[in-house]
């Protein structure tokens, strides 16, 4: 995954992209799609006009306030910028985008905020 900052409202994250670079679309036992971003969230996917949406709440996207876990609201949306349609009526594609936000409520100390990113999601396997 590689970022792009798109907007910044809390202080803390502007200017800095997220760490995690490797994103897992995979499925859960009974069969539905989610993704999973080691450490940060896993959430499930949802058909959502022809791309795929997640909202999940995460202890782990944000640092502790102080010895108090932060709680983030974390939604994404993924789509493919590139399909190819082969003659078989079979469709490709060759990489997905994805905007992802983070909205946090104020805790403690610790003032709230909202950042999102685009992201390019390149298949490796």
């Amino acid at each position: 995954m590689k970022y792009t900052e798109a907007y910044c409202d809390l202080a803390e994250r502007c200017g800095t992209l997220p760490t995690a670079t490797t994103a897992t679309v995979g499925t859960t036992p009974e069969g539905w799609l989610d993704l999973t971003v080691d450490g940060v969230l896993r959430a499930g996917l949802f058909a959502v006009e022809g791309g795929l949406y997640g909202i999940t709440d995460s202890e782990t996207a944000l640092p502790p306030c102080g010895d108090t876990p932060r709680r983030a609201r974390v939604t994404v949306t993924m789509f493919p910028p590139d399909l190819t349609v082969n003659q078989d009526g079979s469709r490709v594609i060759t990489n997905l985008q994805a905007s992802i936000t983070l909205d946090t409520p104020p805790i403690n100390d610790c003032p709230g905020g909202l950042v999102f990113w685009a992201a390019v999601l390149t298949p490796t396997g």
